[in-house]
């Protein structure tokens, strides 16, 4: 029974990174429409393609609520499982492509984790992705990340996931 959630919360995750996938694909038919100067084609495309506004204040707060933090640090605060988020330790163009093919490939094994610390898998909507994204790549919004907008429970669970994770 185990596995059959496990599998389903994956195929969630896939469908998710999928539609991000879809919609770069959809962007770049948009394009090609504008080059032909078609007005028909072009607008039927903008019609089609819906980027969700980035907001980094609310991925700010959804990095430490939804529990990304347990795994994840971000301005030297939060997990050591998975790999530090910081923006000034990145490329100085970030790809929202990039960050869903990394969540991609790791994604059984995040899922597993969140599981095991959270008793469920974290679900994302596309918006929240987005907003999420957004903090990822903003150094500046970073700097105000601190162990005060981590909730309790998630902050047990660093304390406990960090005791055994040697420091990078």
């Amino acid at each position: 029974m185990g596995n059959v959630n496990f599998g389903r919360r994956v195929a969630r995750v896939a469908w998710v990174l999928m539609a991000a996938v879809m919609a770069a694909g959809l962007l770049s038919m948009g394009a090609q429409a504008q080059d032909a100067d078609d007005p028909e084609t072009e607008a039927t495309q903008i019609r089609i393609v819906q980027i969700p506004l980035m907001n980094s204040a609310k991925g700010m707060r959804l990095f430490a609520s939804k529990g990304c933090v347990a795994c994840h640090m971000i301005n030297g605060v939060g997990g050591k499982r998975g790999p530090a988020l910081d923006a000034k330790a990145g490329a100085r163009i970030v790809s929202p492509m990039q960050i869903a093919a990394r969540m991609w490939r790791g994604a059984p094994a995040m899922i597993a984790m969140q599981e095991r610390g959270f008793g469920r898998a974290i679900d994302f909507s596309g918006d929240e992705l987005g907003h999420l994204f957004a903090f990822i790549a903003d150094a500046k919004r970073q700097e105000g990340f601190s162990e005060a907008l981590i909730p309790i429970r998630t902050r047990r669970m660093i304390e406990e996931l960090n005791k055994n994770v040697p420091n990078k």
